[in-house]
């Protein structure tokens, strides 16, 4: 952990193939039956801090109007500085510029942290509805 972190210092990228944290996907969602996929047809995107991958979210369209977002994940060493809530808002900005009105999260083990950002639950699912400006 980087002393005096602050989260908005991360940078968030496109990953290039050999900066995916395989490792903090995995943390995020064991199923590596899911993981492998994820490059092909999903949109990724890594957090980094001068020059090291520190988080990672995915988010991949359901339909035309409904995304999920499939995994986030922040390194054990920047975790509690609000990295995940920085990541959380990129990601539905991204899904949202995707077309998105919608953004599911399946199983997610930290429903709290969803539900602070406005997820409500919608069957096993929580459900963020995004409302037009």
């Amino acid at each position: 952990m980087v002393e005096g972190f602050q989260a908005r210092a991360a940078e968030i990228y496109k990953p290039y193939p050999d900066e995916v944290p395989w490792e903090l996907l995995l943390e995020g969602d064991p199923d590596e039956t899911r993981i492998g996929g994820y490059l092909d047809q999903e949109l990724i995107r890594v957090a980094k801090f001068r020059g090291e991958v520190i988080g990672v979210y995915v988010v991949k369209p359901v339909d035309r109007t409904r995304f999920q977002l499939a995994n986030i994940a922040v390194a054990q060493g920047f975790r509690g500085k609000g990295l995940g809530d920085w990541l959380l808002s990129h990601a539905i900005g991204l899904a949202e510029t995707k077309g998105a009105r919608e953004i599911i999260v399946s199983g997610a083990r930290s429903q709290s942290f969803f539900k602070k950002h406005g997820f409500e639950p919608d069957g096993p699912n929580l459900l963020l509805t995004l409302t037009p400006e």
